[in-house]
């Protein structure tokens, strides 16, 4: 029987049927709820509103950049033009108040100098800037011509010229109410 063999034929092979493609259906035919579609309209309205007011910053990041390297370079007048703009939009920044002193004293300018200081009068300064200030306001007492006095308390010395104070007043005694 060894040429009997049985005679079943091959099984074909599978078929595999086409694969279907899916056309992508626009989101027209899914309902959004008003609550996410006003989130959406918020958080695009903030984007925009963060791009326009984005520009300015920008500038000013770039002035104070500028400030600071005319300032390392020795072109102190140009540092202010740079830094002054930056301290008017940012008044609380101590760090550009205090470049923008140190280009005013390195414009041979310690009026300006002073003015920029005196915004520090009454505030809380940490143990850096401290330094810095004390270093800026000894350059200030270095540079700065003696006091001369002003008109209002020269006329008040002419005025009071030759004046006695009465003997029973006692110079030294609180004040009488």
């Amino acid at each position: 029987m060894e040429g009997t063999e049985s005679a079943v034929p091959p099984a074909p092979p599978p078929v595999v049927e086409p694969t279907q493609v899916i056309e992508p259906q626009p989101l027209q035919g899914i309902p959004l709820p008003p609550a996410v579609l006003l989130l959406a309209v918020l958080t695009l309205a903030a984007f925009v509103a963060g791009l326009v007011r984005a520009g300015p910053s920008f500038k000013l990041a770039i002035d104070y950049e500028r400030g600071q390297r005319e300032l390392t370079v020795g072109q102190p007048m140009r540092a202010v033009v740079h830094l002054v703009p930056v301290a008017r939009a940012y008044p609380k920044n101590k760090e550009v108040r205090i470049a923008l002193a140190t280009a005013f004293l390195d414009a041979n300018d310690p009026r300006g100098a002073v003015r920029v200081l005196r915004t520090f009068e009454g505030q809380d300064v940490s143990d850096e800037e401290s330094a810095k200030l004390d270093a800026l306001v000894g350059r200030i007492e270095r540079l700065a011509p003696p006091e001369k006095p002003d008109a209002a308390t020269h006329k008040a010395g002419k005025q009071n010229k030759g004046a006695r104070v009465p003997a029973t007043q006692n110079q030294g005694a609180p004040l009488p109410e």
